[in-house]
Order: C-alpha cells, then structure tokens, then sequence
C-alpha cells in the first residue's frame, strides 16, 4: 500500500514539474546540436501571406505607391509577425470580372467602386464589415458616404476616396452668389455639362433637400440668449405677412420653395419620370452645352464660349491652366423642379475597400484594411497624388485648400452648419 501511495506521489511531482517546464518555454523550444547538447531556439514568427488588387496609380513608383507604402508601414508595426504582400493593378471593373472567373486566385483585399458592391455581395466576393470595423465606417464618414458602401443596410467597403464633380466656372462673368443656383448660372451664361455620362445625370437623379440652417453669430449662437431661433412675429412683420426669421431649423426637412399659391411647399423624393422630363427640357436649353468628350468645357471657358463647366475634381488642374487666376472653384448648384428646391450631389460613387469572404486570416485581413482606409492613409494618398478623401478627418485637415474648400464641405455634408470653410476672396 505504501509503495503504490509513494509511486502515485511520484508521478504527481512528474507531472507538475512538466508543467512548470511547459510554463517556462515561452516563445523558445529545445533541440539538440550536433553534439547531442540541447539548445535553446526562438519560436519563428508566424507568416501571414496578403493578396492585393489595386489601381496602377496606387502601386506607381511615379506617384509615391501609396497601397505598398501602407502596406510596409503596417508591417512594419507587426514585428512580431513576418506579412508577405503581393500585388496586382487593375481597373474595378477588371478586378470584379477575374474575381468571377477564379475565385481560388482572388486576392484578400480589393478596391471597388461603391457601384458595384451589390454584384460583390450578391456573387459572394465581398464580405460584411461588423463590430468595431462597421462602427468605423459609420462615424468616420458622412452619412452618404457611409450610405455608399452599404447593401442591405450593411457595411460592405470602407471608404477611401471620392471624385466630387465641381463647378468651374470664369470669374470674371459669375460671382460666387451667382454659382450657388443653376438658374442664375444659366441667366448669365453658358454651362457645358455632361449629359450622356449617366453618373454625371445621377447628380440630379440623386439631388438631396435643401436644409436651411440658422446663421452663428461670433459666439457661435444663432443670436438669442438660449441659442434657439424667434420664430415669433413682430407687429409690423404680421403686417407684412413675413417672419422676422424666415430660415428653417436644422431638423426641418423642408426648403424655401413655394408653390404658386405662395405657401411653402414641403420638399419631397422625385419620381424617375419627373428628372426625365426635367432633364429633357435642361438639355434642349440653348445655354447648355453637351460635353461629351470633357474637352468641350475646357475649350470654351479658354474661348469665352462658356462660362461655367462641370466636371469632377481631377480636371482642375486642366481647368486652372485654360482660366489662370480667373477659374473659380465651387460646390455643385441647387436647382429648382416641380416647385421644389433641391441640391445637386456632388458625390454619387466612392471607392472602397473591400475584403474577399474566403481570406486566409480574416482578423488580420480586416484590420490591415482598416488601416489602409484610415484618416492618416487618406491623407497621405492626397499628399501623393491628390486623392480627395472622404475621411470626415481627412477632409477637415484638407479645409485650408480654400480652392477646393466648397467641394470638401459637399463631402462632409455641407448642410451642418459645424463645417463653417473658408471664403475665397473676391476681386473688387
């Protein structure tokens, strides 16, 4: 009896020692030299292998290759992994179609045009984004941004960068309060607009309300000691049938326009046939210019010919070579239809990232793209290259660049009065 006690006592020691030993090991693990001796070796390091598809601009030498510049930067925040990246450049569409025709080879992380998210989703190549990833997109991005990178009301992409479609137009014909309605533009001039580009036409199919919102004072009140609005009328105001405020609250859904009756009229989603028709008339405008090959709005505005022109932000470096100093820089217009008034929008796609359902290593895969959709990898894609970001970040550092001040305050939902940007100066 005492030598079966003992044996179990025995191997009771045994086997806390080789827990002990087990604890101790760490990242190391013995082997034996050639000499039979034991060694201690560090553990090597696990390898995560990414695949990554992104535009030729992105992986340019030419252009700073932001995405492999990232990417080395994100490695190089992991050194207790070894990251292998391999890269490939193509177009959205391109990307899309060689998904499709070989899943086995597509690649772990993607650019996509917000346009395509649901064939992505629905040909199960692109994963949902959840938790801290979903809340991310949300809050970092302006509700139609965010809204661009959804399918079901899911988070499919993060955001990454827009090509806001801009108002040019010649100073010296059209002032700043001129461009900030397209009737008024038209009044005095020529507007050279795409209009057989169907994303250009979205820009009306997807015009948003207008929403007044009340003026700050210095103090950043709207002038009343509680900061809300008097929406009370004076004795003399009631004669006159006007309102000592005739701005609506932030929340209000309504706009300014009223109706032939002279009552305001509430501003409502427009059917399809309406912006048909509406459009049908725009086009037969005489001073509205097809642009049908963007090099029209150009011509003209170098010419005189035209005196406004629309085209999205990476033609403003053409358009400041034909103006000079004469080019003004502005947010799209609001346009008047069916007795409402409505704003242009001036962003109807963004790129996105997105991430393969069938990756390898799925939470290292989601957070190397978090990080490249990042506030501080927005801004240095516009360092590079000139990008426009969409980071709500991003794009508050970029507010000093005055000339494209009104384009950002469109990306960051212009009607929130806390995007208060800077005016360009006007030559007297």
């Amino acid at each position: 009896m005492k030598k079966r006690l003992f044996a179990m006592f025995l191997v009771l020691v045994m086997m806390t020692v080789a827990v002990a030993a087990c604890g101790k090991s760490g990242n190391k693990e013995s082997s034996k030299n050639k000499n039979g001796e034991e060694t201690e070796t560090e553990e090597a390091k696990p390898v995560y292998q990414f695949t990554i598809w992104g535009s030729k601009a992105d992986l340019s030498d030419e252009k700073g290759s932001w995405l492999k510049t990232r990417c080395d930067m994100f490695a190089a925040k992991h050194q207790d992994a070894e990251l292998e990246f391999k890269y490939a450049a193509y177009t959205e569409e391109k990307a899309a179609k060689k998904m499709e025709e070989n899943r086995e080879k597509a690649p772990d992380i993607f650019i996509f045009n917000s346009a395509q998210t649901a064939e992505l989703v629905e040909s199960r190549l692109l994963t949902r984004l959840w938790g801290e990833t979903e809340d991310y997109v949300l809050s970092s991005n302006a509700t139609s941004i965010g809204d661009l990178s959804k399918y079901a009301q899911k988070v499919y992409g993060i955001p990454v960068e827009a090509n806001p479609y801009v108002l040019y137009y010649d100073k010296r014909t059209l002032s700043q309060e001129d461009v900030q309605n397209l009737d008024t533009i038209l009044a005095k001039g020529v507007l050279a607009y795409p209009l057989d580009d169907e994303n250009y036409r979205n820009a009306f199919y997807q015009a948003q309300d207008v929403v007044e919102v009340p003026e700050q004072d210095e103090n950043g009140t709207d002038g009343t000691e509680d900061g809300t609005k008097d929406n009370t009328q004076t004795d003399d105001a009631a004669q006159d049938n006007t309102q000592t405020d005739a701005v609506q609250p932030e929340e209000s859904t309504q706009d300014n326009t009223q109706s032939e009756n002279g009552e305001q009229k509430e501003s409502e989603p427009l059917a399809k046939e309406t912006v048909d028709a509406w459009l049908a008339t725009f086009r037969s405008n005489p001073q509205v210019l097809n642009d049908t090959d963007g090099n029209a709005g150009i011509t003209g505005l170098k010419d005189g010919t035209v005196q406004a022109a629309v085209q999205d932000a990476s033609a403003y470096d053409k358009l400041k070579e034909a103006l000079g100093e004469n080019l003004g820089v502005a947010a799209l217009p609001v346009f008047t239809i069916d007795g409402m008034t409505k704003q242009m929008k001036c962003v109807t796609e963004a790129k996105c990232i997105g991430v393969n359902p069938d990756c390898e290593n799925f939470e290292m895969t989601i957070a190397l793209a978090t990080y490249l959709g990042s506030a501080d990898s927005q801004q240095m894609h516009y360092d590079m290259s000139g990008v426009i970001p969409v980071n709500l970040s991003a794009v508050q550092t970029l507010r000093s660049d005055v000339e494209l001040a009104d384009v950002i305050a469109q990306i960051a939902d212009k009607e929130n009065p806390g995007w208060d940007l800077p005016e360009e100066e006007e030559e007297e």
